[in-house]
């Protein structure tokens, strides 16, 4: 006998296993907001004058002018009716019938579902703009995912503040995952990078909820990166001290030891769970967003930005990030164009090169072949410290950098070998820095954009 539950609990798992679920707002048939319950007052499918109660009601914390409305169905037969009248027993019928009502008010993305297993399940999706009786059906017959569906909605500033915002709270809570196991702050940054980077490899994807100890994951861990970088001998700078660094957190209690514990739960726990557990959240809710988003690798970039903004302080880490608007003003000053070779003699973690980069993309519009040689020929850093070195590499290539000429060392040392191998037309430098005792204590800043010294 058919039953609607299986229906709807397909639709519900569907929505939780998506990357974005998090940043989301689920509602099973009723709403909690206001402006929702008012437009649904008196809207029941039935001739009644009842309230409306849809399936599911997604919307969006960030932004109050969207939502997604679900109508379920049992049968797929009871699909959709032919003038689409009956909004007591068709899927569709209902769906547009809430999506009306909700469209004075809302952008609506509404959803009709009916059937019980993947076989037989019938999907249409149709689309309202606020204030408009027009009614656009989409093409698409299968259940889309969230980045999908926000596509629709056409609205770039929309799409980007909900990404910046879920990368945030991700960055967050996996740094407050992280303290509360113990994890220092200086290793926090370089033990992420690793299973990011692991990650891109889809043997390990697929094979590291396998390992029976947290010494075979450590190893299964760092041959994954070498696997990635494997085909890029020659496009990584100092691949040895790459590997040294992420070498480094095997030493670590969690990787050493047999349990942690756990300070919130205040019980110990079993090691290789919790290193499996932060791995899965990242292949769950993070990996994925380069595929589902057409921003693509920039995506991780910002993750893993933000993760090292929580989990770097000034103080411990000698780590400050220069903020986007700088990065994005030095573009401006040094007046790029599609030729120039970018250097940064203090990269840290690479933000002046990946703003640079995506400068030089948006010039370069469609061209793939000048893409790519911005990819693998303008794009050169130096960086002293080794940890901080291991980042900028990671960045560049969660960005889709297919050659990043970043050294480790000294700028002086290095001078010859940038000069030589890269010839830079333009450089970016926001000079180390730190706490200056005498001042009393103030924190002095200075960035300086070292002009467009272009070579003809």
């Amino acid at each position: 006998m058919a039953n609607e539950r299986i229906t709807e609990d397909i639709v519900r798992t569907h929505f939780k296993e998506d990357a974005l679920f998090t940043s989301i707002k689920w509602e099973e048939q009723k709403s909690s907001i206001k402006r929702i319950q008012e437009l649904l007052k008196g809207e029941s499918k039935g001739k009644g004058k009842g309230n409306g109660y849809p399936e599911f009601i997604l919307s969006f914390p960030t932004n109050s002018s969207y939502i997604i409305v679900v109508e379920c169905k049992a049968k797929a037969s009871d699909h959709e009716s032919h003038e689409r009248d009956n909004a007591v027993k068709y899927a569709v019928d209902g769906v547009l019938h809430y999506a009306k009502a909700l469209s004075s008010d809302y952008n609506v993305i509404a959803i009709a579902v009916s059937g019980q297993n993947d076989t037989e399940l019938k999907v249409s999706h149709f689309y309202i703009k606020k204030g408009a009786d027009e009614v656009s059906e989409l093409e698409d017959k299968r259940l889309l995912a969230i980045d999908d569906y926000m596509q629709v909605f056409d609205d770039q500033f929309f799409i980007s503040d909900f990404y910046t915002r879920d990368i945030a709270y991700k960055a967050q809570y996996l740094n407050e995952e992280f303290n509360n196991y113990t994890i220092p702050e200086y290793k926090r940054c370089t033990m992420i990078s690793a299973m990011l980077l692991a990650l891109i490899s889809p043997k390990f994807q697929q094979e590291f909820e396998q390992e029976d100890s947290t010494k075979t994951l450590g190893q299964s861990l760092l041959s994954a990166i070498n696997t990635v970088f494997e085909s890029e001998t020659d496009m990584v700078r100092n691949k040895t001290v790459l590997m040294r660094e992420f070498e480094s957190i095997l030493n670590e209690p969690i990787f050493t030891q047999k349990l942690i514990k756990n300070k919130k739960a205040k019980k110990d726990e079993f090691s290789l769970s919790v290193l499996k557990e932060f791995i899965t959240y990242l292949r769950k809710y993070v990996y994925p967003l380069i595929s589902h988003s057409n921003i693509g690798y920039d995506v991780l970039g910002r993750f893993y930005i933000e993760f090292i903004r929580y989990a770097a302080s000034e103080q411990k880490s000698g780590l400050v990030l220069t903020p986007a608007h700088i990065t994005e003003l030095f573009c401006d000053l040094g007046e790029l164009n599609v030729n120039d070779i970018v250097y940064d003699p203090c990269c840290g973690t690479g933000g002046f090169l990946v703003a640079a980069m995506q400068r030089m993309f948006k010039l370069a519009g469609n061209n793939m072949r000048l893409r790519e040689n911005i990819r693998k020929h303008q794009l050169c850093g130096c960086e002293l410290r080794s940890d901080i070195f291991s980042y900028a590499c990671s960045s560049m290539r969660f960005r889709g950098d297919g050659k990043s000429n970043i050294y480790n060392g000294s700028c002086f040392n290095n001078a010859r070998s940038i000069t030589d191998n890269h010839r830079p037309t333009v450089s970016f430098l926001n000079p180390p820095y730190g706490w200056d005792s005498w001042a009393n204590g103030i924190y002095r800043t200075f960035a300086i954009c070292i002009g467009s010294s272009r070579q003809r």
